[in-house]
């Protein structure tokens, strides 16, 4: 029973579920292809990719790009886009994550991270989830919640990859301007088995359940 529509949405889970923005990777204003570096390179609008190659230096080549997949349907629900980051066999650590504006947006909860992903081999790498707590100028130091690695088989056909992570406490944390909060849709140890990855979907939401993606209209997601 609930007396307001919010409550009703609050018990179905309905409303606005997803954190993140262009989870559907509809959005690239910034180009659909950059060359990536070991700095941020947002190259499918608010993700960003983050590689570097044996060494641990900047990369030689590579690409984080917005590709089609247009008419593919995953769990009832179709997508028309993707991010691929296109690598080769140097690529030794590789992050792709997106930021969110504000670090006090979430604090002290379990969120649930979803997305997809194919590459064009098959192969097992090693994966951790991770979420960083940035306090901006003036603010205190950045803290980073890693969970320890695990082994994920990525293979040709799409696959949902769900985890839970907790965001820890802000409380006592001094907050400056420009705090944000860094979801790692993925940091893997090695990508260099892979031609290319894709990923679409990407969902981070509050509580322990992974709910179907949010769909949002492109001008929404604008």
């Amino acid at each position: 029973r609930a007396e307001t529509p919010q409550e009703q949405f609050n018990l179905i889970g309905a409303g606005r579920r997803n954190i993140l923005i262009n989870g559907g990777m509809q959005v690239a204003q910034r180009g659909t292809s950059l060359t990536l570096t070991n700095t941020d390179a947002f190259g499918v609008d608010r993700m960003a990719a983050i590689v570097y190659n044996t060494g641990f230096t900047a990369p030689t080549a590579g690409t984080i790009s917005q590709t089609s997949i247009y008419g593919t349907t995953l769990d009832g629900v179709t997508f028309k886009n993707a991010v691929r980051i296109t690598g080769n066999s140097t690529f030794k650590l590789s992050y792709l994550l997106q930021r969110v504006e504000d670090v006090t947006a979430v604090s002290d909860t379990t969120v649930t991270v979803s997305f997809y992903v194919r590459a064009d081999v098959s192969a097992t790498i090693s994966m951790q989830d991770r979420v960083n707590q940035y306090f901006g100028s003036g603010g205190s130091s950045s803290v980073s919640t890693v969970k320890t690695a695990v082994n994920r088989t990525i293979t040709t056909e799409w696959q949902r990859v769900v985890f839970q992570i907790h965001v820890p406490s802000i409380v006592g944390k001094t907050v400056g301007s420009g705090s944000h909060l860094d979801f790692y849709v993925f940091q893997q140890q090695d990508l260099s088995a892979f031609g290319y990855i894709e990923a679409t979907g990407f969902q981070v939401e509050l509580g322990k359940v992974a709910t179907p993606f949010e769909h949002r209209s492109y001008g929404e997601e604008l």
